[in-house]
């Protein structure tokens, strides 16, 4: 079992890289993450592990997850700040200004 996690982890993440668009990303996240998807099914078999097994597998399930959760999130956060650079460069290009920037206020707290 252990053997399969590290196997889901390497072709999800290596998938999640290959990844061209949100759609792919999104069907890469239903067949890995989702009701019916491999790391899904790798935790239904928990049941049939001894009792000393369980936790070390259950913790190495709960790190494959993240790893996977957070390659989809860097993946959007990424294409998202892509996108928010393309458009400060258009409305740069079209002459809109920048922001004005506020005078700063400084406070001091005394507890």
């Amino acid at each position: 079992m252990k053997q399969q996690l590290n196997d889901i982890r390497v072709q999800a993440l290596s998938a999640f890289e290959a990844a061209a668009d949100l759609a792919a990303l999104d069907a890469l996240r239903v067949q890995y993450l989702g009701k019916k998807g491999e790391l899904t099914a790798v935790l239904k078999q928990m049941g049939k592990l001894s009792a000393e097994e369980r936790p070390v597998m259950g913790q190495l399930a709960n790190q494959v997850r993240a790893d996977l959760e957070g390659m989809q999130t860097m993946r959007t956060l990424g294409r998202n700040m892509a996108w928010l650079l393309r458009c400060i460069e258009a409305g740069r290009a079209a002459g809109v200004p920048a922001p004005e920037q506020e005078a700063r206020v400084r406070t001091n707290f005394i507890r």
